[in-house]
């Protein structure tokens, strides 16, 4: 299958954006970017690092850049970072493009990123560490994310793939299935 147009992954960390970017990409014969990895290497520092040198304001003015300047080149799969949903600027550049959203349940997404602390920051505290209650810190930051990014996501998404239970062969071939029915049916849906 090959695409004429970006398509772009969103959701929560841990929802598989970045390996299921490379696995469409692979097949819809385009170049995957991950924003993360773009924000890095345009900044010279980590994810981590930038958010604690220059909070989550900072980190997000860098990535709302990378997502425009992405966007405005060739074609590719692109794997956003979990909160791009929350800055305006972004949802701006995602409406009118195709854009699924990646979504889990919580207990999956607790269990694939616990001890990943260090490469995403706003999932825990100075504090959680590796302490016996950091599995219910994840659970209950994960919530909030929830909370507050459902109805972000839901506002930019064309479509939703529920990840839970699947392999990524799995969500990559719903993945195709969908752009290529937003591509018949015309764009956007």
């Amino acid at each position: 299958m090959s695409l004429d147009a970006s398509v772009v992954l969103v959701g929560l960390s841990g929802t598989g954006k970045s390996t299921v970017a490379e696995w469409v990409a692979s097949r819809a014969g385009l170049p995957a970017r991950d924003l993360d990895s773009l924000v890095e290497d345009d900044a010279g520092a980590s994810v981590a690092r930038l958010f604690a040198d220059r909070g989550e304001a900072g980190f997000r003015r860098l990535e709302l850049e990378a997502l425009r300047r992405v966007l405005a080149g060739p074609p590719a799969v692109i794997a956003t970072g979990g909160g791009v949903v929350t800055t305006p600027g972004a949802r701006d550049l995602l409406s009118g493009r195709t854009v699924l959203w990646l979504r889990a349940r919580t207990d999956t997404l607790v269990e694939r990123l616990a001890g990943d602390g260090v490469t995403r920051p706003l999932l825990w505290s100075t504090s959680a560490g590796s302490d016996a209650s950091a599995g219910s810190d994840l659970a209950e930051r994960l919530e909030a994310m929830v909370t507050e990014r459902t109805p972000l996501y839901a506002e930019v998404a064309t479509d939703v793939v529920d990840v839970d239970g699947l392999t990524v062969d799995q969500v990559g071939d719903r993945v195709l299935e969908l752009v290529a029915a937003d591509a018949s049916a015309g764009g956007r849906r």
